[in-house]
């Protein structure tokens, strides 16, 4: 009878325990998978607030690249503007020039040239010639030269008064027109230009790149350029030609002497080729 009830005792201890241990093993087991599912649910997070902040800084990086090109678009925009400000402010003083000349001389006559003669070449005395010696002899009157006791000194050039701007020209036994000498050179208003190129880059310069210089005939404008580790090269462009007389003094110093009326630019381009950093002068010349 004792021995039937221990037994009873016995497996109901053994019963307990198993039931004790199996519920532990399932707690334990419950706990590590929540455990797991937290540190995947945490790395999703992470994963997600990354990529939020990747999309985020592409978008920050596209937006300045997007204000940089509206900026590069602004400036461009607004150095055409100038320059197309500054091209119509030119043509606009080239016209009234043309035409307060055109109106000045309009009443060129025989009188008034030969007075415009005396005066650029006094103590010479001047015949009107027939005509025949230059070209479109009804634009002109042309006057051979004589000394004051009316001796012919044997000039190869006959000087000549447009009769419609009244500009003084001289008429080479090679039939070529050019303006007479002494009118150009009668005029003394110089601007003088400083520049500084330093490895193909302009670190200095006297005047604004773009600036429009007003020049009258006779007018000059003196480049002094330093150059340093650097090749320029100084060219005129524009829609009237040869508005210059160019003189080339030490290395790439410049004087420029304005001869006719008429609009240009000057550039000064680095390392030869580099249009796009060239430092350009608008040039108007008017009577």
């Amino acid at each position: 009878m004792l021995k039937k009830r221990t037994r009873l005792i016995v497996l109901s201890v053994s019963a307990v325990l198993v039931t004790s241990g199996l519920f532990a093993t399932v707690k334990y087991n419950n706990g590590v998978k929540i455990q797991k599912q937290k540190i995947v649910e945490n790395n999703f997070l992470l994963a997600k607030a990354a990529q939020v902040k990747k999309v985020a800084l592409a978008k920050q990086v596209e937006e300045a690249k997007k204000i940089e090109l509206l900026k590069k678009a602004t400036t461009d925009k607004k150095i055409a503007e100038d320059k197309l400000a500054a091209k119509k402010i030119a043509d606009k003083k080239i016209a009234d020039e043309k035409l307060r000349i055109a109106n000045l001389n309009k009443g060129m006559t025989l009188d008034k040239a030969l007075a415009l003669a005396h005066k650029l070449h006094p103590g010479t005395n001047f015949k009107l010639s027939d005509g025949t010696e230059v070209p479109n002899d009804d634009a002109y009157f042309q006057f051979k030269l004589f000394n004051s006791d009316w001796t012919d000194p044997g000039s190869d050039w006959y000087f000549a008064v447009n009769k419609k701007t009244g500009l003084a020209y001289r008429h080479n036994s090679d039939n070529t027109m050019v303006r007479d000498l002494e009118d150009i050179y009668s005029v003394n208003n110089k601007i003088i230009v400083n520049y500084t190129v330093t490895n193909d880059v302009f670190t200095n310069y006297s005047y604004s790149n773009g600036t429009t210089f007003q020049f009258k005939v006779g007018d000059t404008l003196n480049m002094n350029a330093t150059i340093i580790n650097s090749t320029v090269r100084t060219m005129e462009m524009g829609p009237d030609n040869d508005i210059f007389l160019t003189s080339k003094e030490n290395g790439n110093n410049f004087v420029f002497k304005m001869r006719k009326i008429g609009i240009s630019d000057l550039e000064v381009i680095p390392n030869y080729g580099d249009w796009e950093r060239a430092y350009v002068m608008h040039i108007v010349v008017t009577e």
